[in-house]
């Protein structure tokens, strides 16, 4: 029998960067963040020099997921990700710790940023802040796009993942 599996692009995802709300750095750049998922960067100074805030907690939703693996394939280009990551159970944990934790740095998909009260889904949770992201080295509000589902659709925002469908 021959078999030819299909695959389909089904949609485009985004990876959202979130901070706690007290956290005064709403930007960051690609290579910033890949600076801190590797470990070279493990102070907020060194992603902003004004930063009051210590060491950067990054938080995943779990060690083993696509998240972990976007980060590790396409923004680290295969670098293995520093030691002092910590993984939640999941997404909602990760907006929990977020919301609790002042130097922590969430990473988790797009969709689970939004205002569960906003119909249109234009507005994000206002329990946390998400990071603007720049594919420029540095990071200025006229070159960084949140995760907005234009910006997605438009690939404006850096941290994009396409989800496909595979059919046999």
């Amino acid at each position: 029998r021959k078999f030819y599996p299909r695959e389909m692009k089904l949609a485009t995802d985004g990876l959202a960067l979130i901070v706690n709300r007290a956290n005064p750095d709403s930007l960051i750049s690609v290579r910033n963040f890949r600076r801190i998922l590797t470990g070279e960067v493990k102070e907020w100074k060194a992603v902003n020099p004004n930063s009051r805030l210590k060491d950067i907690q990054v938080v995943f939703d779990n060690k083993n997921s696509s998240t972990v693996r976007f980060a590790i394939d396409s923004i680290c280009a295969g670098k293995p990700l520093s030691k002092n990551l910590n993984a939640q159970d999941n997404n909602e944990n990760v907006i929990d710790y977020v919301s609790e934790v002042p130097n922590a740095i969430g990473v988790i998909g797009a969709s689970w940023i939004g205002n569960k009260n906003d119909s249109t889904r234009l507005s994000f949770s206002d329990r946390i802040t998400v990071m603007g992201v720049s594919r420029d080295d540095v990071a200025y509000p006229s070159n960084s796009y949140q995760p907005y589902q234009a910006y997605l659709a438009m690939g404006l925002y850096p941290l994009i993942r396409d989800v496909y469908i595979i059919t046999t």
